[in-house]
Protein backbone atom coordinates (compact mmCIF):
# COMPACT_ATOMS: atom_id res chain seq x y z
CA UNK A 1 0.00 0.00 0.00
CA UNK A 2 1.03 2.92 -1.16
CA UNK A 3 1.52 6.21 1.67
CA UNK A 4 -0.53 9.31 1.44
CA UNK A 5 2.26 11.38 0.10
CA UNK A 6 2.89 9.11 -2.63
CA UNK A 7 -0.90 8.92 -3.47
CA UNK A 8 -0.45 12.98 -3.84
CA UNK A 9 2.57 13.06 -5.90
CA UNK A 10 1.20 9.86 -8.21
CA UNK A 11 -2.58 11.14 -8.79
CA UNK A 12 -2.99 15.25 -8.32
CA UNK A 13 -2.89 16.13 -11.14
CA UNK A 14 -5.12 13.70 -12.60
CA UNK A 15 -7.69 14.75 -10.17
CA UNK A 16 -7.24 18.51 -10.20
CA UNK A 17 -7.24 18.08 -14.06
CA UNK A 18 -10.89 15.80 -13.53
CA UNK A 19 -12.53 18.88 -11.24
CA UNK A 20 -11.37 21.73 -13.31
CA UNK A 21 -13.07 19.60 -16.12
CA UNK A 22 -16.44 19.06 -14.48
CA UNK A 23 -16.30 22.51 -12.52
CA UNK A 24 -14.91 25.01 -15.21
CA UNK A 25 -13.41 26.85 -12.64
CA UNK A 26 -9.82 26.68 -11.62
CA UNK A 27 -10.19 28.16 -7.97
CA UNK A 28 -12.69 25.67 -6.98
CA UNK A 29 -10.82 22.83 -8.70
CA UNK A 30 -7.80 23.69 -6.85
CA UNK A 31 -10.02 23.27 -3.22
CA UNK A 32 -11.71 20.44 -3.86
CA UNK A 33 -8.57 18.80 -5.08
CA UNK A 34 -6.71 19.52 -1.20
CA UNK A 35 -10.21 18.78 0.25
CA UNK A 36 -10.39 15.51 -1.48
CA UNK A 37 -6.60 14.45 -0.79
CA UNK A 38 -7.24 15.69 2.77
CA UNK A 39 -10.09 12.97 3.37
CA UNK A 40 -8.06 10.44 1.50
CA UNK A 41 -5.23 11.33 4.15
CA UNK A 42 -7.80 10.76 6.93
CA UNK A 43 -9.71 7.65 5.67
CA UNK A 44 -6.50 6.03 4.39
CA UNK A 45 -7.29 3.55 7.67
CA UNK A 46 -10.08 2.24 5.77
CA UNK A 47 -9.32 1.59 2.41
CA UNK A 48 -8.92 -1.80 2.12
CA UNK A 49 -7.54 -2.35 -1.43
CA UNK A 50 -10.36 -3.42 -3.01
CA UNK A 51 -10.39 -1.22 -6.17
CA UNK A 52 -7.66 0.24 -7.37
CA UNK A 53 -6.71 3.79 -5.57
CA UNK A 54 -7.75 5.71 -8.78
CA UNK A 55 -11.66 4.64 -8.19
CA UNK A 56 -11.17 5.51 -4.81
CA UNK A 57 -10.24 8.94 -5.03
CA UNK A 58 -13.14 9.11 -7.80
CA UNK A 59 -15.81 8.28 -5.17
CA UNK A 60 -14.30 10.86 -2.70
CA UNK A 61 -14.10 13.70 -5.75
CA UNK A 62 -17.62 13.01 -6.28
CA UNK A 63 -18.94 13.13 -2.66
CA UNK A 64 -16.87 16.33 -2.41
CA UNK A 65 -18.15 17.59 -5.80
CA UNK A 66 -21.99 17.13 -5.06
CA UNK A 67 -21.75 18.17 -1.48
CA UNK A 68 -20.45 21.10 -2.58
CA UNK A 69 -23.35 21.43 -5.29
CA UNK A 70 -26.10 20.87 -2.81
CA UNK A 71 -24.36 23.05 -0.45
CA UNK A 72 -24.52 26.04 -2.59
CA UNK A 73 -27.78 25.23 -4.22
CA UNK A 74 -29.59 25.10 -0.86
CA UNK A 75 -31.63 27.85 -0.85
CA UNK A 76 -33.09 30.06 2.25
CA UNK A 77 -36.08 29.99 3.98
CA UNK A 78 -36.44 33.43 2.69
CA UNK A 79 -35.85 32.61 -1.33
CA UNK A 80 -37.59 29.94 -1.12
CA UNK A 81 -40.65 32.35 0.08
CA UNK A 82 -39.56 34.69 -2.57
CA UNK A 83 -39.84 31.81 -5.63
CA UNK A 84 -43.22 30.54 -4.19
CA UNK A 85 -44.56 33.83 -4.34
CA UNK A 86 -43.01 34.52 -7.66
CA UNK A 87 -45.41 31.14 -8.69
CA UNK A 88 -48.62 32.26 -7.35
CA UNK A 89 -48.07 35.59 -9.01
CA UNK A 90 -47.79 33.17 -12.64
CA UNK A 91 -50.09 31.46 -11.41
CA UNK A 92 -52.49 34.50 -11.25
CA UNK A 93 -51.68 36.18 -14.12
CA UNK A 94 -52.74 32.57 -15.94
CA UNK A 95 -56.13 32.34 -14.18
CA UNK A 96 -56.81 36.00 -15.13
CA UNK A 97 -56.06 35.32 -18.95
CA UNK A 98 -59.24 34.71 -20.69
CA UNK A 99 -57.36 32.42 -23.49
CA UNK A 100 -55.96 30.29 -20.45
CA UNK A 101 -58.17 30.21 -17.76
CA UNK A 102 -61.29 28.08 -19.92
CA UNK A 103 -58.07 25.56 -20.59
CA UNK A 104 -57.20 25.76 -17.28
CA UNK A 105 -60.29 24.56 -16.16
CA UNK A 106 -60.76 22.07 -18.67
CA UNK A 107 -57.33 20.48 -17.80
CA UNK A 108 -58.39 20.23 -13.53
CA UNK A 109 -61.39 18.66 -14.35
CA UNK A 110 -59.88 15.71 -16.69
CA UNK A 111 -56.89 15.17 -13.50
CA UNK A 112 -57.82 12.18 -11.09
CA UNK A 113 -58.44 12.53 -7.33
CA UNK A 114 -56.65 13.30 -5.57
CA UNK A 115 -54.20 14.91 -7.39
CA UNK A 116 -56.29 17.79 -8.37
CA UNK A 117 -57.97 18.35 -4.57
CA UNK A 118 -54.03 18.73 -3.79
CA UNK A 119 -53.11 20.80 -6.26
CA UNK A 120 -56.20 23.29 -5.80
CA UNK A 121 -55.27 23.54 -2.25
CA UNK A 122 -52.26 24.45 -3.06
CA UNK A 123 -52.97 26.73 -5.80
CA UNK A 124 -56.55 28.19 -5.48
CA UNK A 125 -55.56 27.68 -1.32
CA UNK A 126 -52.26 28.57 -0.58
CA UNK A 127 -51.91 25.65 1.65
CA UNK A 128 -48.80 24.43 2.61
CA UNK A 129 -47.49 20.75 2.17
CA UNK A 130 -47.71 19.99 5.83
CA UNK A 131 -51.19 21.23 5.73
CA UNK A 132 -52.49 19.55 2.67
CA UNK A 133 -50.44 16.38 4.18
CA UNK A 134 -52.71 16.76 7.21
CA UNK A 135 -55.76 17.30 5.85
CA UNK A 136 -55.93 13.54 4.09
CA UNK A 137 -54.31 12.04 6.68
CA UNK A 138 -50.73 11.84 4.83
CA UNK A 139 -47.60 13.27 5.35
CA UNK A 140 -45.96 16.26 4.05
CA UNK A 141 -43.63 14.07 1.15
CA UNK A 142 -47.25 12.80 0.21
CA UNK A 143 -48.32 16.32 -0.86
CA UNK A 144 -45.39 16.86 -2.31
CA UNK A 145 -45.16 14.18 -4.73
CA UNK A 146 -48.92 14.34 -5.95
CA UNK A 147 -48.85 18.13 -5.79
CA UNK A 148 -45.54 17.59 -8.59
CA UNK A 149 -47.29 14.84 -10.08
CA UNK A 150 -50.59 17.15 -10.42
CA UNK A 151 -48.54 19.93 -11.45
CA UNK A 152 -47.04 17.83 -14.91
CA UNK A 153 -50.32 16.70 -15.33
CA UNK A 154 -51.54 20.23 -15.52
CA UNK A 155 -48.73 21.53 -17.88
CA UNK A 156 -48.90 18.13 -19.87
CA UNK A 157 -52.84 19.15 -20.39
CA UNK A 158 -52.39 23.07 -21.34
CA UNK A 159 -50.01 21.76 -24.41
CA UNK A 160 -52.31 19.59 -25.57
CA UNK A 161 -55.13 22.48 -25.13
CA UNK A 162 -53.11 24.40 -26.82
CA UNK A 163 -52.27 22.30 -29.82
Amino acid sequence: MKKPEEIFLDYYNGVYKYLRGICADEELAQKLSQDTFFRASKSINNYNGETNVRHWLLDIIRYKYFFYKRETNRLTGEEKECRRERSYQNFEKMIKNKEIAPKLYKVLNTIQEPYREVYMLRMFGGMSFKDIGNAGSKSERWAITAFHRANMMVNEGLKEESK
